[in-house]
Order: structure tokens, then C-alpha cells, then sequence
């Protein structure tokens, strides 16, 4: 049976469809691991969560390449055993290698830096950047993305466009685990890990920090 109210304030309870967590949108009070699932929201630890995902791709297309295959696993992984977008962050960070094109904190932090004055264009104040991708060949530091707490941003030269987690509508995910936003290929996170692990990991939290900010959201269509 499902416990619908809260125990301070009496107000609804949302669950968060990320996360195994009730939540009251009225005085805050979190209720982890109290109140029982029913049978049709659990989640299959072998499949993408369809609680997050409309699934219209073929993942096993996708799943042929071992960069795809990956990916996908790992966002079933980390969406599966964490329960915060920040304790993915920290498994990502810390667990998985990373290219020398990554930068985190105090990790080539300096193209970090350097970016800085493009990025901060589409940025909030005390928005955070976690992980900068550099994706040019021939121009490092003149084309990246980069993943902040908030939004996904992209950088060509002096082209710049970003998009909100909470705006993401749907991610096409190809076998070499390179992944398009919202069908806009000036919005590719392009995959920098020899096995699609830290990518899919990148993914979840993305997705996570999506629902985080948003737990009515639609559900981010798989394409």
C-alpha cells in the first residue's frame, strides 16, 4: 500500500521517479525506503527505467557496438544503484576513467578556466560546472561541451547554444555512444571514453538532475 501523506504536514506526496525517495512539495520532509513500490514501478535492472524513458529506439541496435552497449548499461547501472544525481557525479568522477579531452575539478581544471568567459555567457550565477569535453581536433579549446548542474552547452568557435536539463526532450543515443540533444546536431555530446561507461554515466546524471529540478517532467523520449 502506498502512503500518500505526509506525517508533518499532511500535504501529497510525490514520488521521485528517478529515485527510490517520496518527497512532500510542501515542507521538504523526504520519506526514503518507508513506502512500498507498487509491482508496476519496479524497475527491471536489465532495462532503462520507463518511469524516465520513452523508449522509441532500437537498443539493440544501438547495444551491437561496444561503445553503445556501454552506455546504455551504464545508465541502467547508475540509475539503478544511486539515488541522487550528485552520488552519480561522484561514482563518474571518481570510479571511471577519463580521456585526457575530460577536465573536472582540480583534474586540467585550466581548460576549465579558460573557457570560462564563453561559457559564463549562457550561465546563472553559482551555476557549477562539472565535466568539460573537448572535441576538437585540430582546435583544442575552441570546440568542447560542457556539463554544468543546470544545463548542457556547446561551443564552435564563437557559436555557443546550451540547453536546460530540464528542456532536454529527447537524446539519440548512436552505437559509438555519441548522444544528440533534442534532435539539434549543434548539441552532441560526443562520446571521449574507450567503452561508452563514462558517458552513460554523464547521461544518467544529466537525466537525473532533470528530474531533480522537475519531478513532473515528461519523460525524456530515447530516439
Amino acid at each position: 500500500m502506498e502512503v500518500k501523506k505526509c506525517e508533518q504536514c499532511g500535504g501529497t506526496l510525490k514520488r521521485l521517479r528517478v529515485q527510490k525517495v517520496w518527497v512532500c512539495p510542501f515542507c521538504d520532509a523526504r520519506y526514503e525506503g518507508a513506502l512500498e513500490e507498487t509491482a508496476e514501478s519496479h524497475k527491471d535492472d536489465n532495462e532503462l527505467n520507463e518511469e524516465v524513458f520513452l523508449i522509441e529506439a532500437d537498443l539493440s541496435k544501438i547495444m551491437k557496438k561496444e561503445n553503445g552497449k556501454g552506455c546504455i548499461k551504464m545508465i541502467i547501472h547508475c540509475m539503478n544503484t544511486f539515488e541522487t544525481a550528485k552520488e552519480v557525479e561522484e561514482y563518474m568522477l571518481k570510479k571511471l576513467p577519463y580521456s585526457d579531452d575530460i577536465a573536472v575539478k582540480n583534474d586540467r581544471e585550466e581548460l576549465i578556466q579558460n573557457a570560462m568567459p564563453m561559457i559564463q555567457k549562457v550561465m546563472e550565477p553559482g551555476e557549477r560546472v562539472i565535466v568539460y569535453g573537448n572535441t576538437g581536433i585540430f582546435s583544442k579549446g575552441k570546440e568542447y561541451f560542457v556539463i554544468t548542474d543546470k544545463r548542457c552547452i556547446f561551443v564552435s568557435k564563437k557559436k555557443i547554444k546550451s540547453v536546460l536539463h530540464t528542456d532536454i526532450d529527447s537524446l539519440k543515443i548512436a552505437d559509438c555512444a555519441n548522444c544528440t540533444i533534442n534532435g539539434d546536431y549543434d548539441k552532441i555530446i560526443i562520446n571521449l571514453d574507450a567503452n561508452g561507461r563514462f558517458q552513460g554515466a554523464l547521461l544518467a546524471m544529466i537525466c537525473m538532475l532533470s528530474f531533480e529540478e522537475d519531478c513532473d517532467r515528461d519523460r525524456i523520449r530515447i530516439v
